[in-house]
């Protein structure tokens, strides 16, 4: 379910797509270096979200999200969810808004940064009843969640 005012989003999007482009090839090998997956556009958002499997475990995530024409804000998580407490486990890093110019250097500054993090440097998170995995998979299901993005490399 989007988040964002998806017909606003169409509207917007040849605009969205023409800001990317300008540095979308260094974005493209950023993530082939380090072995993320890009999801564009997420829930019709003006981003670019970089996902990978944590070595620790878990899932991270990288956004870059369109600020305005010549800047972009940068964000990052990394979590770990827990299939019977119903809890996502989490970190953040400094968000941050940056030039388009330095965004790859920014990049991997934060990817640096989330992969030398230690499981107890996460927040315990509350049970939640959006995270209520056992309704939704079974245990093994839900310990392959992680499987669908590749570990994320220096």
């Amino acid at each position: 379910m989007p988040n964002g005012d998806a017909e606003q989003f169409e509207k917007e999007l040849p605009e969205i797509e023409a800001f990317f482009q300008k540095f979308s090839d260094s974005l493209v090998i950023f993530a082939k270096k380090h072995k993320l997956v890009i999801d564009k556009y997420f829930h019709h958002l003006p981003d670019w979200t970089f996902r990978f499997r944590h070595p620790k475990g878990g899932q991270g995530c990288i956004v870059v999200r369109k600020e305005d024409c010549h800047n972009v804000f940068v964000s990052s998580s990394w979590w770990k969810d827990n299939y019977e407490s119903n809890r996502r486990d989490f970190m953040d890093a400094d968000s941050r808004i940056c030039a388009v110019d330095h965004v790859v250097k920014i990049l991997e500054k934060i990817l640096r940064e989330i992969l030398s993090w230690d499981i107890s440097d996460l927040k315990k998170g509350t049970a939640n009843p959006c995270f209520v995995w056992k309704n939704e998979m079974t245990r093994e299901e839900f310990e392959k969640e992680d499987d669908h993005y590749p570990i994320a490399k220096l």
